[in-house]
């Protein structure tokens, strides 16, 4: 099995609550996948810093990783969602 992670920023800042967002995602996720982790972070996109939700899903379903994708980039109102299986990253975004 592979493990995929899923890069989304959140809409609130670490000093927020972002039991919301959380909510969102994890729900998300677990209609998707029985078993996951998710682990808050801080990335910087285009030089600015961003609260981000790390997802980790072990999976052989790539496809369904990046739906996932798709699905929460459009939830948490993103431009995109990063996404790495097998050491490979790519952005998910409304044209891919």
């Amino acid at each position: 099995m592979k493990c995929c992670r899923l890069y989304v920023c959140t809409r609130t800042d670490h000093d927020e609550s972002n039991s919301d967002d959380d909510e969102a995602i994890s729900a998300a996720v677990a209609a998707r996948f029985e078993s996951f982790t998710m682990t808050r972070a801080t990335g910087w996109f285009r030089g600015r810093r961003e609260p981000v939700c790390i997802v980790m899903v072990a999976t052989d379903d790539e496809a369904a990783v990046v739906e996932l994708a798709r699905q929460l980039r459009q939830a948490m109102d993103q431009e995109g969602v990063g996404v790495q299986c097998d050491g490979t990253y790519r952005r998910i975004t409304a044209n891919i």
